[in-house]
């Protein structure tokens, strides 16, 4: 108990002054600070003083998971600051919103296994919030996936996966029925069409390959992964051939030379950025951010390696990576019913699809897709939706544990 308790400490000091540090370079560059950067900073050591003080009293987390959220937390309010600082108070505002969802559900709930009894709920908010941007959307750059409420905008999308997952926990049981698979198709085939219908193909994948890893993980068919594999390849000939901006992103990132001041502008923008930081990176401020399209949500980790370098990269696949080997080595240690563990893969698995696309995308591994780096990126819905993701993590996590 002593043990832990040293080490929620230690976590929670190096998080303090780790931010403290980043923090204090941007007073140092601007000489001075301003409203917006003390509402950042006290809004950021606000939330990891109240989560140390609430966790050592009322509930239990992953302090290594948490360290790691707050980490890309810091990274992106710093970064955001310094390409927008308004962006940055609004990101701020929503990190605020998020935790305070999460320490709620962390607090709240007390059974975790209760989640469960609400499948059929789980089904019809997954439709809603699916087709909502299909009924009610506005297309931004090229995908009908944003809708505007009591004038907020955000995506559905982001809180629908969230949905789908806690359902196909609830589905992938050793007793589900006949009916339950047929259903569990059915809507597939639905959220498809309508994703497809508004052109956020990136969406699409991710939730393609959720489901298919989430069975096999049931079933341990080697098939399925053959599946995967051809189906998004058929997928992504059929996108090819219906949707002119697939073919011009295919195009870019096959050829990015070819057009530098038309199609391949964007990749091309990414790759002398990145180079011009070089390993070190050109310090806060030292870049020429502007010069980089979306720099504050698709391209955020290309205006990271330019200003932070190379190294920061890295550091921050590897935390990616850390992050997905923690959870896995959780799940692999849980003695708890199978839907609590299968719940849990579907959410890692989804956190980490979405990093590899988007950052295979930065890189021109794979063609770019418009989806957010997670925790990372500018946005409101996928900040909060990670949030709301992480909090049923870290409760089943804990739930898993007791069981043991």
């Amino acid at each position: 108990m002593k043990g832990n308790l040293r080490c929620d400490r230690v976590y929670l000091i190096l998080n303090i002054a780790l931010a403290l540090i980043m923090f204090l370079n941007i007073g140092i560059y601007k000489r001075g600070v301003d409203s917006y950067l003390i509402f950042i900073v006290l809004s950021y050591l606000g939330t990891i003083v109240l989560t140390g003080i609430l966790q050592s009293k009322f509930f239990k987390m992953d302090n290594t998971i948490n360290l790691i959220i707050n980490l890309f937390l810091l990274l992106s309010l710093v970064m955001l600051y310094r390409i927008n600082e308004f962006i940055a108070l609004k990101q701020c505002v929503f990190m605020v919103f998020g935790y305070g969802l999460y320490l709620t559900i962390l607090f709240l709930v007390k059974d975790i296994h209760k989640f469960y009894k609400f499948k059929w709920i789980y089904l019809s908010l997954c439709l809603i919030f699916m087709s909502m941007s299909y009924l009610f959307g506005v297309y931004i750059n090229g995908s009908k996936n944003w809708i505007t409420l009591f004038g907020v905008t955000f995506q559905p999308s982001e809180f629908g996966k969230i949905f789908l997952i806690l359902y196909l926990s609830c589905v992938l049981r050793d007793n589900r029925s006949k009916l339950d698979k047929y259903i569990t198709v059915l809507l597939l085939v639905i959220i498809f069409l309508f994703l497809i219908l508004q052109k956020d193909l990136g969406s699409a994948g991710i939730i393609f390959i959720l489901s298919m890893i989430m069975y096999y993980v049931k079933t341990s068919k080697y098939k399925f992964l053959t599946l995967i594999l051809f189906s998004l390849a058929i997928a992504g000939v059929l996108a090819y051939i219906k949707f002119p901006h697939v073919r011009v992103r295919i195009h870019a990132w096959l050829n990015p030379e070819v057009d530098p001041m038309g199609v391949s502008y964007q990749v091309l923008q990414g790759f002398f950025a990145m180079g011009s930081g070089g390993f070190l990176g050109r310090g806060l401020y030292g870049g020429d951010l502007e010069f980089i399209p979306v720099n504050y949500t698709d391209y955020i980790f290309v205006s990271i390696v330019e200003e932070l370098g190379i190294i920061t990269g890295i550091f921050v696949v590897i935390l990616y990576f850390m992050l997905f080997i923690k959870v896995t080595n959780r799940v692999l240690n849980m003695r708890s019913n199978f839907r609590s563990s299968i719940c849990v893969v579907g959410f890692i698995v989804l956190i980490s699809t979405q990093a590899l696309i988007i950052l295979g995308g930065t890189l021109n591994l794979i063609p770019l897709t418009g989806v957010t780096l997670p925790f990372i990126s500018y946005g409101g819905s996928s900040l909060v939706s990670f949030f709301l993701l992480l909090s049923i993590m870290q409760k089943m996590l804990e739930g898993g544990d007791k069981d043991e």
